[in-house]
């Protein structure tokens, strides 16, 4: 794998030492940090709360160029996940993958 995320995205450098410390490292490259949360953990359970969710948090970063993007692995998450990312693509946002975006 070349990305980690750390529960609830709290890192720390211990962590960040066993986990990318040199050539022995389980990962290639650092923690995958995240800029705009569907909040699907946090009680929203349908396309439209999460685009909510995930509009206002690329608001709040203007000068940002590129989100990467959270969801969790949810019923409620897979039935919306096409909405959301349709809506995105309306906004007028493309979608990338992790190697692309890097």
């Amino acid at each position: 794998m070349k990305y980690w995320r750390a529960p609830r995205l709290q890192q720390t450098s211990r962590q960040q030492g066993l986990l990318t410390g040199g050539q022995d490292s389980l990962y290639q490259l650092s923690h995958c940090d995240i800029h705009a949360d569907s909040k699907d953990s946090q009680g929203a359970n349908n396309a439209a709360a999460m685009l909510v969710a995930i509009r206002s948090d690329i608001a709040n970063a203007p000068t940002r160029t590129n989100f990467r993007l959270l969801f969790h692995v949810k019923p409620e998450t897979a039935t919306a996940l096409k909405t959301v990312l349709d809506g995105l693509v309306l906004d007028g946002h493309v979608l990338v993958n992790f190697q692309q975006a890097t």
